[in-house]
Order: C-alpha cells, then sequence, then structure tokens
C-alpha cells in the first residue's frame, strides 16, 4: 500500500484540450485512478456563471500572456457593437502590445524623448486605470 496521497481536481490536457477531473498524486503530479472527461458540463457550467454575471476575467497564463474572457449578453438580433465591447477589445490589444514591447526589450519611462518608452508607459497607466490594478 502506497503513502502518497491523492487531489482531486480539474485541468485541461494541453495536447487534446479537454478538460478533466480526477485524483492527481501529490508527489508526482500524474493522474491516479480513472480521470473523467468534463469538458462539455464545465464549459457549460462557465457559460452559466458568466451569463448571470457579465464581466472581464482576466487570467496571466504560465507563459506570461495575458488571457482576457468577456461576457456579454445581448438579444440574438443585435450586434456586439457596444462602446463597453469596443473597450473591452482595445484593452485586450493593449495588453498584448505591452507584452511584444516589453519582449522586445523597449522599457517603460515617463515623459521620454523615445516615444517608444512613453507609448509603453502610457499603455501601462490606461491598462492599470482600466482593471483597477492603480490603486
Amino acid at each position: 500500500m502506497s503513502n502518497r496521497t491523492t487531489t482531486r481536481r480539474v485541468w485541461c490536457a494541453p495536447i487534446t484540450n479537454k478538460i478533466f477531473y480526477g485524483s492527481i498524486c501529490n508527489e508526482t503530479g500524474k493522474v491516479v485512478g480513472v480521470k473523467k472527461d468534463i469538458t462539455g458540463d464545465a464549459l457549460r457550467a462557465v457559460a452559466e456563471h458568466l451569463f448571470n454575471q457579465p464581466r472581464v476575467l482576466t487570467f496571466v497564463l504560465n507563459s506570461g500572456q495575458i488571457l482576457s474572457v468577456k461576457s456579454c449578453v445581448t438579444d440574438s438580433e443585435m450586434p456586439d457593437n457596444s462602446v463597453e465591447n469596443a473597450a473591452h477589445d482595445l484593452l485586450h490589444a493593449m495588453q498584448r502590445m505591452v507584452i511584444q514591447f516589453c519582449v522586445a526589450g523597449i522599457e517603460s519611462k515617463e515623459k521620454s524623448l523615445n516615444p517608444m518608452e512613453e507609448a509603453l508607459y502610457q499603455a501601462e497607466q490606461a491598462i492599470a486605470k482600466a482593471t483597477g490594478a492603480n490603486g
């Protein structure tokens, strides 16, 4: 009999992109026993959660990239062209741009004579304001 402990958890398999529920060995990180594919149920539960409370969810991925998921509930015949939705799209684009600036080695500097450094500073300030991260 093994003394290893397990934890029940949910995870997404990177190769199949399926969401599973099962036991994981705390010491090895490997699946123990049977895992259950809950992809459909998990996505439906998230969709219902977002339907009941529309908002933007933001996650920092292991790669350092930012994933933003927005929910918007509209009538089926209404186009998705509200200012709020456009603002979210602009925020997402700005977050991606900041990451690319940083990867390129550009430093953020307020009132810099280098327009890229100043633009990066302004982008970071706008993101902080939009996400409530500035206080």
